[in-house]
């Protein structure tokens, strides 16, 4: 009877493939430890945007107040809606006339009595002074709008 050799291919790759393995747990381990490494500078970088998120609020070129981030808007994106939609009403020539609108769920907000749009939400954040409400911050933005 013939006795049956093992192809040779199979002897060399045999090594190779434990190289690869070998290789490949390396590969993963540089992968999971640049990760790491990168993602430092990114949670330090954040540290001082959550200190001082805040945005200017801008009518006519000057500024009338801050407002500061929300769970889903930076102060920056949010200053910007906010500064759009306030352009919009000063080109109307009508005499601006800004409510406080506090809805049942508590959500307060500025709204102009004109075009009836919805200039300002006002956050527990955007709150200046301790312990005050955001309506009470809401009547005194509305005041400084007119």
């Amino acid at each position: 009877m013939r006795s049956r050799k093992r192809p040779r291919f199979r002897r060399l790759l045999h090594p190779v493939g434990c190289h690869l393995r070998q290789w490949s747990w390396v590969f993963l381990a540089l992968l999971a430890l640049s990760w790491v490494l990168s993602s430092q500078p990114a949670q330090s970088q954040l540290a001082p945007l959550t200190a001082t998120g805040d945005a200017p609020i801008v009518v006519d070129g000057r500024i009338v107040f801050e407002i500061h981030g929300t769970n889903n808007l930076s102060a920056t994106e949010r200053a910007r809606r906010i500064n759009i939609q306030l352009k919009q009403e000063v080109r109307n020539p009508e005499l601006a006339i800004v409510e406080v609108v506090q809805t049942p769920d508590n959500l307060v907000y500025l709204q102009s009595q004109h075009s009836e749009a919805i200039l300002v939400t006002i956050t527990q954040a955007d709150v200046i002074t301790p312990g005050h409400q955001p309506d009470r911050q809401a009547r005194l933005w509305a005041d400084k709008l007119e």
